[in-house]
C-alpha cells in the first residue's frame, strides 16, 4: 500500500493507494500510530485509490477511530469507489464512520 501524505493546518489527510487487506496493512498502521504519538489527531482517510477493504482492514479502520476518539481527536474517511462504499454499508461502517463523498466536505466538517 502506497501512502500519500498532505497536511492542511491541523488535518492530515492520509491518501491511500492499494488494497487495505491483511497484507498490505503494515504502512497504514505505522504511520497512523506515528501520527497519534505526534498528536496529529484530525485525520482524513482518502479511499478513492482503494480497490478493496477486507475484515482487516475494516478491523483496524475501527481500531484507529477508537484510539483517536480515546484522545479526543477523529478520523473521517472520503471518496470510497462504489466497492468500497457497497462494504462499508453491508458490515454497517457507514453507522460508525463520518464518510464524505469529496474532500472539500470532509475539511470542512473538522472545523
Amino acid at each position: 500500500m502506497k501512502i500519500k501524505e498532505t497536511k492542511l493546518g491541523l488535518i492530515l489527510i492520509l491518501a491511500l493507494s492499494g488494497p487495505m487487506t491483511d497484507d498490505y496493512l503494515e504502512p497504514l498502521q505505522e504511520k497512523l500510530n506515528h501520527h497519534l504519538t505526534l498528536g496529529d489527531l484530525k485525520i482524513l482517510i482518502d479511499l478513492k485509490e482503494v480497490p478493496l477493504v477486507d475484515s482487516s482492514g475494516l478491523e483496524s479502520l475501527w481500531d484507529y477511530l477508537m484510539k483517536f476518539r480515546k484522545v479526543g481527536g477523529s478520523l473521517k474517511l472520503v471518496n470510497p469507489g462504489p466497492l468500497v462504499m457497497d462494504i462499508l454499508l453491508a458490515t454497517k461502517m457507514t453507522n460508525i464512520f463520518e464518510i464524505f463523498s469529496d474532500q472539500e466536505k470532509a475539511f470542512r466538517s473538522f472545523l
